[in-house]
Order: structure tokens, then C-alpha cells, then sequence
């Protein structure tokens, strides 16, 4: 009896050193959702800009050719830089700009006024995006 007792107590505290740690595991809140890869999200923004600026055809495969020379560019500066994190974003700042000159210059006037209330929009997102994120960061600090 006193065999059973003992292995009753032993298979209880090991369900319970295997359950906590599960439970501890689990996300707290909504589950993160998954990317798409990065070509993917790359083709579904320049969707996305030709519908929203009615491009046609022939800009539509200018424009594509614009970004893909810029992303092979982009590789290039990551891979040469190194470790100089300030040294990359001064050059991806610069070749995004450069970018969007080209860009535009593929554009109509009226499609240029269009895209850049897009980027303006865009922007205002991202820094709506970084606020949150930012405060979260806080709570979690004051949290802990």
C-alpha cells in the first residue's frame, strides 16, 4: 500500500513538472500571424500600387524592374557593411530615395500626387505601429 501511495505521489508531481512548464510556454494574448515570404510581399505591393494608381503594362514592368534592381543593391550594402548598423541604414535611406525618384519618374503627375499621399499614409502607419510598440516594451518593463 505504502508502494502505491509512493508511486501515486510520484506520478502526480511528474505530470505536474511536465504540465507547468507547457502552460508557461503558450503565448500570452492573440497568436502572431505568419509572413508570406518576402517576394511574395513584394509582388502583392506593387499589386496593390498598380491598382491604386491604375498603372499600365508598361510601367507596371518598369516599376518591378526599378525594385528588383534596388533589392539586389540592397543585399549588396548588408553584405559589404558588416557590423556598421549606422553606415546600412544611411546607404538603404539613400537608395530608397533614389528609388522612389526613379519611380516617379516612371509616373504621371497624377499618379505622383497619388503616390506620395501612399507613402504619407504609409508612414503615418508605421510610426502608429512603433508608438504601440513602444508602449508595450514600457508595460512590460514596469510589469517586471
Amino acid at each position: 500500500m505504502k508502494t502505491n501511495r509512493s508511486l501515486l505521489i510520484l506520478a502526480v508531481a511528474f505530470a505536474a513538472a511536465c504540465f507547468v512548464p507547457a502552460t508557461q510556454a503558450q503565448p500570452e494574448g492573440k497568436p502572431r500571424r505568419e509572413r508570406p515570404p518576402q517576394g511574395e510581399r513584394a509582388d502583392a505591393m506593387r499589386e496593390h500600387m498598380a491598382k491604386a494608381l491604375n498603372l499600365t503594362a508598361e510601367q507596371q514592368s518598369q516599376i518591378k524592374a526599378i525594385h528588383e534592381k534596388e533589392r539586389e543593391q540592397r543585399q549588396a550594402i548588408m553584405a559589404e557593411a558588416g557590423e556598421d548598423r549606422a553606415q546600412v541604414r544611411e546607404k538603404v535611406k539613400a537608395l530608397r530615395e533614389a528609388t522612389i525618384q526613379q519611380v516617379d519618374a516612371v509616373l504621371t503627375p497624377e499618379q505622383q500626387v497619388k503616390a506620395r499621399e501612399m507613402r504619407e499614409k504609409g508612414k503615418e502607419k508605421m510610426q502608429g505601429r512603433a508608438e504601440k510598440m513602444k508602449e508595450r516594451k514600457q508595460r512590460k518593463q514596469t510589469e517586471n
